[in-house]
């Protein structure tokens, strides 16, 4: 790594670094409202994003529930062989 005189002032192996992606999405309710939509005239709300996402859509609600269900056996399960 080297700072914007050109010096070098550091080094790292490459299993130091990391990356992260980050996606980022809007959900629309129906064709119309995606077609209406203007980037520069938008106010983005993250909770009311939430709301549509986790409470409206109750297949979704359903498998995170299920998906949750399975996370927690998994883990009970990895403690349990852990201890033993």
């Amino acid at each position: 790594m080297k700072n914007e005189s050109g010096d070098l002032i550091g080094t790292y192996n490459t299993n130091e670094l990391r990356i992260t992606l980050v996606w980022r999405s809007i959900c629309f309710k129906d064709e119309k409202d995606q077609k209406s939509w203007d980037p520069k005239n938008t106010k983005f709300d993250p909770e009311e994003a939430l709301m549509v996402i986790f409470f409206k859509n109750i297949e979704f609600e359903y498998l995170v529930v299920k998906l949750w269900s399975l996370l927690i056996r998994l883990w009970n399960k990895t403690c349990a062989n852990v201890a033993s």
